[in-house]
């Protein structure tokens, strides 16, 4: 996923930063891991949203109760407080210019 190369600043980045309001349809009636989600929302983003492909097993473990999150359209910004919202500890959205990742604090 470009892990490390996310936070590279470029001319065009600075000059074309990701529109965070644009809408997104997410969700589902039934209950699933935040996985689901993040996939979802990460698949129509407006920035690239992550988990590094090496740490993916263990997001999956660390967020493997399912829950609701009803489907409905909302800005990207919302879908990701949302998530932040349901990380374990140390878990949390690293910010990059380029890109943002759901990975652990070490």
């Amino acid at each position: 996923t470009g892990f490390g190369r996310a936070g590279q600043h470029s001319d065009w980045s600075a000059a074309y930063p990701p529109d965070l309001s644009y809408r997104i349809q997410a969700g589902h009636s039934e209950a699933r891991p935040l996985w689901h989600l993040v996939k979802e929302v990460a698949r129509s983003a407006p920035i690239v949203l992550s988990v590094p492909r090496n740490l993916t097993e263990r997001f999956k473990e660390a967020h493997s109760d399912p829950f609701i999150a009803p489907s409905t359209s909302r800005p990207f910004s919302e879908w990701v407080e949302m998530i932040e919202s349901r990380l374990q500890e140390p878990w949390y959205v690293a910010r990059q210019p380029m890109a943002w990742y759901l990975t652990p604090r070490e």
